[in-house]
């Protein structure tokens, strides 16, 4: 393309992704606001394309269009399982509620702005300081390299960030007097009826998308990919199957499923203190063995966070009803 075709094409996408942004947090129709975030993610991981960077666009596409679209229509259609009547809201009480919302919007928006425009258009940043120690951890893709040995300390913070995310989840469900006692097992749920045109589809693209999700992630240590992704992927094929009404998973509060969940941040603390025991510096690895630790590391990671991203889809078990509650 030319530059002016290029320039308009980079300005159009600017444009529809503050607009579909607008457009999904006024919108007054909740699944149309959840569409809208959909489309939001979609054209965020088609800007971080324009802008270079496939690793973060292939995250964005996979975790925030689609896993956090699914999260988004479960809560969606629990709500409406679930729907209590409010009082309607006073004009008085949507006016300050849209000030209240829109107001530290636009100031953040407008500081930010600030910032961009006073930034210096010609900084080099890191990238010089990658590509010369990149040889250092055996991988040949940049962002792996980062993510996994020289700034490791972030991304195990993500990792356990997610996991107190599933945990928080799962705190929700009522653990008060009426609820302790022996356990009991509680009623099966009505499955959804099977729909065979869906289920053809969803037995023919499951194994397909779990290889897909095992190449991303050995790929990660070369290519585009790594353990985020291929984790999305799996959880992806998760919740296919469980829309198709066929058996996904183990329950996730179900003790194989807890201990992979916690898997990756315990994998990721042992490799810390094994350096430590070393006489290293906490989860700086060594050249010799780097490739090795980080493909191995990345591996864990990726089965720990399906299993994380699973849980969440699936949402937290709610506990038996007792004798005399009522529903």
């Amino acid at each position: 393309m030319s530059p002016l075709a290029t320039t308009a094409f980079d300005g159009m996408l600017a444009v529809l992704i503050a607009w579909t942004a607008w457009q999904s947090v006024t919108s007054r129709e909740v699944f149309r606001a959840v569409m809208l975030f959909v489309v939001f993610g979609l054209l965020l991981a088609l800007a971080w394309l324009r802008l270079g960077a496939p690793d973060v666009a292939l995250a964005e596409a996979a975790v925030g269009a689609g896993l956090t679209g699914v999260l988004f229509l479960e809560s969606l259609g629990h709500l409406r399982r679930n729907k209590t009547v409010e009082p309607p809201e006073t004009v008085a009480q949507s006016r300050l509620r849209r000030w209240a919302v829109g107001l530290p919007v636009v100031v953040a928006g407008g500081l930010l702005a600030m910032v961009a425009l006073r930034l210096e258009p010609r900084v080099p940043g890191i990238a010089g300081l990658v590509v010369r120690h990149q040889g250092e951890t055996g991988v040949s893709n940049p962002v792996t390299a980062v993510l996994l040995d020289f700034r490791s300390t972030d991304t195990l913070l993500e990792v356990v960030v997610l996991l107190l995310a599933v945990i928080a989840t799962y705190g929700l469900v009522p653990h008060g007097p009426a609820h302790h006692g022996p356990r009991v097992r509680p009623p099966a749920t009505p499955r959804p009826p099977r729909q065979p045109v869906l289920v053809w589809f969803v037995r023919r693209l499951a194994p397909l998308a779990l290889l897909v999700g095992v190449y991303l992630w050995w790929v990660g240590s070369s290519a585009p990919g790594g353990a985020f992704q291929a984790a999305a992927v799996v959880a992806a094929v998760f919740a296919l199957l469980r829309v198709s009404g066929m058996e996904a998973a183990p329950p996730p509060n179900a003790r194989p499923m807890r201990l992979l969940m916690v898997a990756g941040s315990v994998a990721f603390v042992s490799q810390g203190l094994a350096m430590l025991a070393a006489g290293r510096v906490f989860l700086d690895l060594p050249e010799t063995v780097a490739y090795g630790l980080i493909v191995s590391l990345e591996g864990v990671l990726a089965a720990s966070l399906a299993a994380c991203l699973i849980a969440l889809v699936a949402g937290a078990p709610r506990p038996p009803r007792q004798s005399g509650e009522r529903p």
